[in-house]
């Protein structure tokens, strides 16, 4: 139960990261519709996961919990994928490519925490 919670910490955490930091880089690539595409989904999909995790603070069931953390790892799942998008489309572009490197190791990293 405590390394579960533990993990949905870690959720919480990156999601929340995921969401201010992309909330930046929007901005910086927002000319062409393709390079930000990756940051509008990642940003969405974490702004979910946030709203999920708020909308499911009082269930602490085991079972509840890795319930949970099924939906957050498809969520992160999903985001990756828009990552190995983005890294198709912006890998001629050094200034857009900037960011994809960071964001994918912490994806990485979050995807596989959930099986640590």
């Amino acid at each position: 139960m405590r390394r579960d919670l533990g993990r949905l910490r870690v959720f919480a955490f990156v999601a929340v990261s995921l969401a201010v930091l992309t909330l930046g880089v929007i901005n910086e690539e927002s000319d062409i519709l393709l390079h930000a595409l990756d940051e509008y989904a990642i940003f969405t999909l974490s702004i979910v996961a946030i709203l999920l995790l708020v909308a499911w603070r009082k269930k602490r069931t085991l079972a509840d919990l890795v319930m949970q953390l099924n939906v957050f790892e498809v969520l992160f799942v999903i985001m990756l994928a828009f990552k190995i998008f983005a890294f198709t489309q912006e890998m001629s572009d050094p200034t857009d490519f900037g960011d994809e490197v960071p964001l994918f190791i912490v994806l990485i990293a979050a995807v596989i925490q959930r099986f640590v």
